[in-house]
């Protein structure tokens, strides 16, 4: 942080405290896309004091709370009795920092999710520490309207389901760019919304990566930049979601344990019961909020001219959060993940066999010295983001070497669908999507097959590995629920 920003802010203490404020020294922590969080090591009135600023990052994103909302909802939790960093001040002057700001306890831990997921003792902490976070959830679910302090909050929604679901046909409207994939899984579970529920206060991200562990117990639940009213099974499945097991997919609790544990704790705080058959619904709407989230993401770099490559690489990771709902959608009507796979779809990582293409090639070679060479070399804080570019790299030479072949068989089905042999691949998706949404591709049993083909044609560019794991998964890993 600037030396001016550090003084304006010292003097902002002094006043607010009505003591004298030394700040020692300011570090920018790690993670928080949306958010920044310093790490402020200061003196007040000469007692040593550990707090965290937490203000708006450059990549802040519309639909996040005001720092002035956030700490209304860190109030609310703190009260209710929910492991949150003690909420001290807060700061709507820009002129102190540039931005407002709020300050927390800082409490110490790792929120890394595949850190956490991927540590030796997981086995042994692991259970413990999902019937905590359960307990924890139980706790903020126990937040319920009319909130005069919440007032931001609005109405709750009649419908949370169905609420979400035309909230993300808006944001895929907005964007402009047809995703039939992602349309489908949305219209199925349009179909099969249940009833509303008493509607209680929703993290909406609660899940490995935002909460601290810290020597394998929880110190604190973080990021409630999303909160919302909603359905409390709706916390419950982006928590136990695929996507955010870090490959862990046989701890279906965060990656950290098994379910039962996270829900065995819930129940000894919780004010409801809860049905599993809407968790796994809500897990689906969870993959499907998150390819949402990605495609924004991506849409700020290929539109809004945000020149930023974590930008560009979120946005190639739609098609894994794709095929994780359309590969759930068959528990909805209790059959096993994945169904029969539409009729015996292929998921194998490796597309077949294409003709030499020698950028393809001389990229690859450009990666492999990237990472054998230079990336041992380089300090650790540059680790991240040459990894990143290596990954680039290494999508750009895949697609380079495919040619195109998934979206020309895109293309080729569509076109015998609609007998359109001239239409463009945009405009064939639209009027799949305009099909999809108005109920008449309900009855069409062909189109989940159809896209995961596609959503496997996607990954085999951009993630290959991630078919693995999910083979992985549907092999059996995770269990049968």
């Amino acid at each position: 942080m600037q030396a001016q920003r550090l003084q304006r802010l010292q003097q902002w203490l002094a006043a607010q405290l009505g003591e004298p404020v030394e700040i020692d020294a300011a570090r920018l922590l790690t993670g928080g896309a949306i958010q920044e969080n310093w790490k402020l090591d200061l003196r007040v009135a000469g007692a040593p004091q550990h707090w965290v600023l937490r203000t708006d990052a450059p990549s802040a994103v519309a639909t996040s709370h005001s720092r002035a909302e956030e700490f209304a909802l860190l109030r609310a939790a703190h009260d209710a009795g929910v492991r949150v960093p003690a909420p001290h001040l807060l700061c709507a002057d820009a002129t102190v920092i540039g931005a407002a700001f709020f300050i927390v306890d800082y409490v110490a831990g790792t929120a890394n999710g595949r850190r956490i997921v991927r540590d030796p003792k997981i086995a042994e902490f692991g259970p413990p520490l999902a019937r905590e976070l359960g307990r924890q959830l139980a706790l903020i679910h126990r937040i319920a309207p009319p909130r005069e302090d919440l007032a931001f909050l609005g109405a709750p929604p009649d419908n949370a389901a169905l609420a979400r679901i035309a909230s993300y046909r808006g944001y895929l409207d907005a964007m402009g760019a047809p995703q039939p994939a992602l349309e489908y899984a949305l219209r199925q579970l349009e179909l099969r919304a249940p009833a509303s529920t008493e509607a209680v206060l929703a993290h909406s991200d609660f899940r490995s990566g935002n909460y601290l562990v810290a020597d394998g117990a929880l110190s604190a639940v973080l990021d409630w930049e999303f909160a919302q009213w909603g359905d409390p099974h709706e916390d419950i499945g982006w928590f136990c979601a695929h996507c955010w097991r870090f490959g862990a997919a046989a701890r279906e609790a965060g990656g950290i344990a098994a379910r039962d544990e996270l829900l065995a704790g819930y129940a000894e705080l919780a004010e409801r019961d809860i049905d599993p058959r809407l968790v796994t619904y809500w897990e689906i709407m969870a993959a499907l909020r998150w390819a949402v989230i990605a495609l924004q993401q991506g849409h700020r770099y290929s539109a809004g001219g945000e020149d930023s490559l974590e930008l560009a690489l979120t946005g190639c990771m739609p098609p894994q959060m794709a095929l994780d709902a359309l590969l759930q959608l068959p528990l909805l009507d209790g059959a096993a993940p994945g169904g029969d796979l539409a009729g015996g779809v292929e998921l194998a990582p490796d597309a077949p066999d294409a003709p030499r293409n020698e950028a393809a090639e001389l990229l690859g070679s450009a990666r492999r010295e990237l990472l054998e060479t230079l990336l041992p070399a380089l300090p650790a804080a540059h680790k991240y983001t040459t990894l990143m570019v290596a990954n680039g790299m290494a999508i750009a030479a895949r697609e380079l070497q495919a040619g195109g072949a998934g979206e020309a068989r895109e293309l080729a089905a569509l076109r015998a669908r609609y007998a359109a042999a001239d239409c463009s691949l945009d405009a064939l998706r639209r009027r799949l999507v305009a099909d999809i949404r108005s109920g008449r591709g309900d009855a069409d049993g062909r189109l989940r097959t159809s896209f995961i083909e596609t959503a496997r044609d996607a990954l085999r560019l951009s993630n290959p590995g991630y078919l693995r794991d999910v083979q992985r998964w549907l092999g059996g890993e995770a269990g049968a629920r």
